[in-house]
Formats: structure tokens, sequence, C-alpha cells
């Protein structure tokens, strides 16, 4: 246990990145539990219906953040002096952006709902109340990543997929669980986690005042940086947020099986990102080399995760979701590289985002946005999933070789340094065998590497 207390201690780059894959793991885990319960007690309408209300809010809530996430880490990081006042500052811009993305949702819903019946499009303007908690929950994790609380912000990330799994059983056992009662149940965990949230910024960072002068270089940024968001989430969400003005609700519910799986690839594989923008930011010797062995640990590990998913597509849907969702099996496949691609992407931007160039890591989404946008409203109503996900992967790609030309022009990494793996693989091979041979009380050998 003493030597488990020290390792989860130490602060050093390297156990932090990997506290946080292993972190993201267990809320993946909890997260692939949460969407089995929901797919098979629900089955294909009833999943399609509940990843409609929810994705249709979440996309909005992001555009309407204006770059609450970046603005805060940037800034905080940068000021640490007046990380409190930033951190106020920013929930007072917050807050009103939400409740204008309330409006926003409520003249869209009727569009973006047509193909859905009455029941799912009056739940979905009621979900929609809930927006202004999603900028505001971007500003108060930001300020916990700048100062560098990733335990906090790992551990909150796990309440939230606990207590949502435990709520989803209940309902289950109780023959309960409707589409209705789970997003009563996310609406619950939602309270709580914000609740914790704001009790854990307040006691490690403390909200102070909003300032004026900090809201006038914060919003700048945070404009700038709004630019990636609106094109990272129309590469990943687009595909689902139009959906329900083209499909039923059971293809919908389909693709979000095939999305879902393929989502934890990417949020496990680009979990680093929340760590790659403070090292860019801090602008360190050595900052440019450690993002880049990020940015290599990303491609392995989603390598790792994608293959097995695409080769066993069909199986794992089966056993997993139940045979109703096995004709998603082709949507997953064409997915699974994309997400390794997806996730190349996110760490490039945040790097953008930690060079102060927020911006260019919105256009450097923007070509694979424009394609996504144009492609899907021409082909999604007669191509179906299949489409869908073979669109979203080749706009993952264009995404990748956007970013990384944009990043190498702005860093000080030459090409080969980005995407030559295997001094990575190597430094990554021998470090997981000290730890492990530390974990078991082990010994390095005579010779070995120190």
């Amino acid at each position: 246990m003493g030597r488990l207390r020290k390792y989860v201690s130490n602060g050093g780059l390297f156990h932090s990145s990997a506290q946080t894959v292993v972190a993201m793991g267990l809320t993946l885990a909890l997260s692939l539990a949460s969407g089995i319960l929901t797919a098979r007690l629900l089955g294909p309408s009833g999943r399609g219906e509940l990843a409609a209300i929810v994705t249709v809010s979440q996309t909005i809530g992001w555009i309407v953040s204006i770059g609450c996430f970046q603005a805060v880490v940037h800034h905080s990081a940068k000021h640490r002096d007046s990380a409190s006042d930033v951190v106020a500052t920013w929930i007072a811009i917050a807050l009103p952006a939400g409740i204008v993305g309330v409006a926003i949702g409520e003249l869209l819903l009727s569009t973006l709902f047509r193909e859905q019946s009455a029941g799912t499009l009056e739940l979905a303007r009621y979900w929609l109340l809930l927006m202004p908690l999603n900028p505001l929950s971007e500003a108060l994790s930001g300020a916990l990543v700048a100062s560098r609380d990733f335990a906090a912000t790992n551990l909150l990330r796990l309440m939230q997929q606990v207590i949502s799994v435990l709520l989803l059983v209940l309902l289950g056992l109780s023959g309960s669980l409707t589409v209705e009662t789970a997003l009563i149940a996310q609406a619950i965990v939602l309270v709580a986690y914000m609740s914790v949230l704001v009790i854990r910024v307040h006691r490690r960072v403390r909200i102070g005042r909003p300032r004026r002068a900090l809201a006038f270089a914060g919003v700048w940024y945070a404009v700038r940086a709004h630019s990636s968001n609106v094109s990272g989430q129309v590469n990943a969400r687009f595909d689902l947020t139009i959906m329900p003005a083209f499909l039923p609700a059971a293809q919908i519910g389909l693709y979000a099986v095939a999305v879902g799986a393929t989502s934890m690839i990417v949020t496990l594989a680009s979990s680093l990102c929340q760590i790659v923008q403070p090292v860019a930011a801090a602008g360190e010797v050595g900052s440019d080399k450690q993002v880049a062995k990020m940015f290599h640990a990303t491609i392995i590990l989603g390598l790792v995760l994608a293959a097995p998913v695409a080769l066993l597509a069909p199986w794992l849907l089966a056993l997993v979701y139940s045979q109703s969702f096995e004709a998603a099996s082709t949507a997953l496949r064409l997915l699974a590289p994309g997400a390794v691609l997806l996730a190349m992407t996110n760490v490039l931007v945040s790097g953008l985002f930690g060079k102060g160039r927020p911006a260019t890591g919105g256009f450097a989404q923007l070509p694979g946005a424009i394609f996504m946008v144009v492609t899907l409203a021409l082909f999604l109503g007669t191509g179906g999933i299949e489409v869908a996900a073979l669109i979203s992967t080749i706009t993952y790609g264009i995404s990748v070789v956007v970013a990384g030309t944009a990043y190498l022009h702005f860093s000080e990494t030459t090409s080969r340094e980005l995407f030559d793996l295997r001094p990575t693989a190597r430094e990554l091979i021998a470090r997981l065998r000290r730890t492990s041979g530390a974990a078991l009380g082990g010994r390095p050998e005579a010779g070995g590497v120190g």
C-alpha cells in the first residue's frame, strides 16, 4: 500500500499521464455498462430516442460554451496569481451563454426532430433546460486542469459514471427504466457532479471576483478557441445531431451504439489532451518533445483499442448489446479507424491551444467539418448509418493531416519527431516494466534501464 500511495501522489508527467489513462479507462468501463443497460432494456428505438435528445442538447451546449474550458486553462496557467478571479469571471460569462443556448435549442428542435414522435420532442424540450450547466462545468473543469489537479478531475468523472450506473441498475431492477426515467437519472447525476465540482474548485483555486479586464482578454482568446470547439463538435457529433431529421429512432439507436463503442476509444486514447495543453502553454525547455511523446502514446493506445473492436464487431455487439444491435457491425468497423484519427486530432489541437494558437486549432478542423456537413446533407437520407460512418472516418483523416501540418509550423518539433513512434514505444515499455516491478516489490536488474 505504501508503494501504491507513493505512486498515486507522484506529480511527474508520466505518472499524471498514467493515472489519467487508468482513471479514464475505469470511467469508460462504467460508461459502457450504462450504455449496455440502456440498450438492452430500451431496445434500438428507445436507445435512439435517448441518444437524439442528449446529443442535440450537448452539441448546442458546446457551441454556446464559447471556449470556456480552454480560456480558463490558458489564462489560469499563465496568470496563477489571479486564477481565482479568472474562474469567477468565466462563471459570470458561462451562465448567460447557457441561457442563450436554451433559446437557440427551442428554435431548432422542431426541425431537428421532424422524424421523431411528439413525445420525444417534448422530452427534448425539457432536457434543454439543463443546458446552462454545460458551459459552467466547462469553466470549472478548466480551473482544475489549469491547477494540475488531475486526480480530482479524474475522480469527478469517475463519480459521474458510478452514480449513473447505480441509478440505471435500480431503475432496471424495478422495471421502471424508460427514456423519461433515464433522463431524470442523468439530471440527478449532473446536479451531483456540479455540486462537488464547485466545492473542489473553491477549495483548490478559490472563486474570486469577476474582473472586466480579465473578461476582455479571456473572451478574445475564447472566441479564437471557440472556432476549434465548433469545428470539433461538427466533426465529432454532427452525424448524430442531424440524424433525427432524416432517420427513424431504431436506426439512430444502432448508430448510437457504434458511436458509443468508438467514442470510448477516442476518449481513452485522447485522455492526455488535458495534460497536453498546460504542458505546451508553460513553454518550458523540452515541452515540445513531451507533447510529441503524448501524441505517440495516443496513437499506440488508439490502435491497441481499435483493432480488436473492428475485428470482432459482430460478435461483440451481439454479446454485449444483444442480437438486435448486430446490424451496427459495418458502421462500427468503419468508425474504428476514425476513432484513432479523431484522438490524434484532439491531441494536436490541444497542443495548438497551448501554443496560444486557438484559432489555428479551429481552422485545422474546418476543412473536415465542411466535408462532413456537405456529404451528410447529400447522402445521409439514402445511405443510412454505414455512409455516415464512412464520411465520419474520412473527415477525421482530413483533420489529422491539416492539424499535424499546423502544429509542425508553430512548434519546434520536426515531422520525424512527431510521427516516429519507435522511441516512445520503447520508453513506454521500459517504464511499464519498471512500474510493474516496483508495484510487485521487485528490484531493477543490475545494468537495467535507470
